[in-house]
C-alpha cells in the first residue's frame, strides 16, 4: 500500500499540485522500502526485522511532521524523493551491516525497542496536532488524524509482544495496514475524485453562463482555416489579404473551412 500511495500521488501531482501530499507520499516510499526489508529478513533475523520496522515507523512519523511544517515551502518533489530514498538507503545499510542498536535479544524485546516505539508515538501525536492546526489541510485533517490514531494504537501493540506470532504483533500489523489504507483513500479523493468533480462543476457552471448569456455567442473551430492559410504561405503567398481580394472564390473557400462547433440560445 505504501508503494501505491507514492505511485498514485506522484503520477497525479500534475493535476493536484498538492505539495503536502507529494512530500508525504515520498516519505511513504521510504517506509515501503524499509517495510519490504522488514518482511524479507524476518525468517533469518527477528532482531533486524524489528530494526527495519521501527526505522520505518520513525520515517513515517517524521514524514507526517515535516510534510505539515514544510507545506508552504517550494521544495521540488524530486528533492523530497531523493531525501526519502537517501534516508531509506542509509538506514538499510546501517541495519544490514550490524551498526544499529539491538531491538530483539534472547527472545524478548529490548528496553530500547520499547522506548523507541513510545518515541514514535510522541512524534505521531505531534504530527496530529500540527495537522489539526494547519488551516490549509482542513478538508483532509480528520481522516489523516484518524490514520495517526490507528497507527498509535498499533505502536502500543508492538510494545507488548515477545515473538512474531504473538497476537499483539499480529493486531499491530493489521492496524498498520488499516492506517495505510486511510492515507491512500485520502490521496485518492484529493488527487483524483476532487479534481474530477471540480472539473464537472466548472463545466456545468460554464454551460449555464454560456446558454443564459443575453449576447449571441458561437464557438468556431479554425483548425482547417489555419491549415489552408499555411498552405498559401508555403505556395509563396506573402500578402494573404491582397491575394484574397484578387481571388474572391478563394476567400469563399476559406470561409467554408470555418467549422461552427456550437452556439448559445441567443444566437438561435
Amino acid at each position: 500500500i505504501a508503494f501505491m500511495i507514492f505511485w498514485f500521488c506522484w503520477h497525479t501531482y500534475p493535476f493536484s499540485q498538492n505539495r503536502f501530499l507529494v512530500m508525504l507520499a515520498s516519505g511513504y516510499l521510504a517506509v515501503g522500502v524499509l517495510d519490504l526489508f522488514h518482511v524479507a529478513i524476518l525468517p533469518a533475523s527477528i532482531n533486524q526485522s524489528a530494526q527495519f520496522w521501527v526505522s520505518a515507523r520513525f520515517v513515517e512519523a517524521l514524514a507526517l511532521v515535516f510534510s505539515v511544517i514544510l507545506i508552504a515551502s517550494r521544495i521540488d518533489r524530486l528533492v523530497s524523493l531523493l531525501i526519502a530514498l537517501s534516508v531509506s538507503g542509509l538506514l538499510s545499510s546501517l541495519i544490514l551491516t550490524d551498526r544499529f542498536p539491538d531491538f530483539h535479544v534472547g527472545g524478548a524485546l529490548t528496553d530500547l525497542k520499547v522506548a523507541a516505539e513510545f518515541m514514535v508515538i510522541l512524534l505521531l501525536l505531534l504530527a496530529a496536532l500540527l495537522l489539526w492546526k494547519e488551516p490549509d489541510l482542513r478538508s483532509i485533517r480528520l481522516p489523516l488524524v484518524l490514520a495517526i490514531v490507528v497507527t498509535i494504537v498499533s505502536e502500543i501493540c508492538f510494545t507488548q509482544y515477545a515473538n512474531p506470532d504473538d497476537w499483539p504483533n499480529i493486531a499491530g500489523h493489521l492496524l498498520k495496514v488499516f492506517s495505510f489504507w486511510i492515507v491512500f483513500s485520502v490521496i485518492l479523493v484529493q488527487n483524483l475524485d476532487k479534481p474530477f468533480l471540480d472539473s464537472i462543476t466548472s463545466e456545468s457552471r460554464y454551460r449555464r453562463y454560456y446558454n443564459s448569456s443575453p449576447v449571441a455567442i458561437r464557438t468556431e473551430d479554425l483548425t482547417a482555416l489555419y491549415r489552408g492559410l499555411e498552405e498559401l504561405r508555403e505556395q509563396g503567398v506573402n500578402d494573404i489579404g491582397a491575394y484574397l481580394d484578387e481571388f474572391p472564390a478563394e476567400l469563399q473557400r476559406m470561409s467554408g473551412l470555418i467549422k461552427i462547433v456550437e452556439v448559445n440560445a441567443k444566437t438561435i
